[in-house]
């Protein structure tokens, strides 16, 4: 028995590639106070050193921290156990790295006079996760009044994000109803209920359900599909050897019930 398979492969690639004409929306000044980083770029912090007395050798020690104003840093640095004097310093924001900008060359980001590494961070995650749209007023408060490191073009998916990690379930419910009512951000829907969420929400404020995302079927390798034929075929030779013994059987019953029926004639 001859078995021809064929089989044929397809693939498509989607090109990602910033949508938006110009600069991506970045999240107004305003909202946040109008803060400006000492430090350079459009984040919400400054990088500051803070030179310290380390109590239990009583050396002076470098410390940095990210925060939004000098008395912050040094507050983080009493936390931490280390006494005065207390000398501060602003140092500059870091810098790309060279593949960032060259994967935001390849994605055709436009990049804003002066951005840092988390802006251009924010940006590449922006145009991959297709999360180009502007953040809603709400959400942005949100994250400035709850003190998050971030920056101005961080996007609405990375927000949400946080806000499900770091806010109590009753704050984040709340917040996940006043962006609906704003109805700037893209909405989904629950996955139970059917209730409108904005897009990328955690869980559903209305019935609590955790919002999974579907999982996306992939095509088997080519390996496996090898493997799958092999399979098949082996099973097919199988069958046609069972088939063969059963015939093999039936014609020797067939030949001695002739035989015995010959006999009898003569009987």
């Amino acid at each position: 028995m001859h078995i021809d398979v064929t089989t044929s492969f397809s693939t498509t690639t989607k090109e990602i590639k910033q949508k938006t004409i110009g600069y991506i929306p970045a999240i107004p000044a305003e909202w946040w106070g109008g803060y400006e980083s000492p430090s350079g770029g459009y984040v919400n912090f400054a990088k500051y050193q803070v030179r310290c007395v380390n109590p239990k050798t009583k050396r002076k020690n470098n410390r940095i921290y990210d925060e939004p104003n000098e008395a912050l840093a040094v507050a983080k640095a009493k936390a931490d156990g280390f006494m005065e004097p207390f000398e501060v310093s602003v140092l500059p924001s870091r810098k790309p790295t060279d593949g960032q900008l060259a994967y935001a060359t390849d994605l055709s980001i436009s990049l804003p006079p002066g951005a840092c590494f988390e802006d251009v961070s924010a940006l590449i995650s922006r145009v991959v996760d297709d999360d180009e749209a502007p953040v809603c007023e709400e959400l942005a408060v949100a994250a400035y009044c709850n003190g998050w490191n971030l920056s101005r073009y961080s996007g609405t998916k990375i927000l949400l994000e946080l806000a499900a990690k770091r806010l109590p379930t009753e704050e984040y419910k709340e917040l996940l109803n006043n962006i609906k009512q704003t109805e700037v951000t893209p909405m989904s829907k629950c996955i139970k209920c059917g209730a409108e969420l904005p897009e990328g929400s955690a869980f559903c404020a209305a019935c609590g359900t955790n919002q999974t995302v579907p999982q996306q079927f992939t095509p088997p390798s080519e390996a496996e599909l090898l493997q799958r034929i092999e399979q098949g075929q082996q099973e097919n030779r199988r069958l046609l050897k069972s088939i063969s013994s059963s015939t093999a059987i039936l014609a020797v019953v067939v030949i001695i019930q002739v035989l015995l029926a010959f006999i009898g004639l003569f009987t």
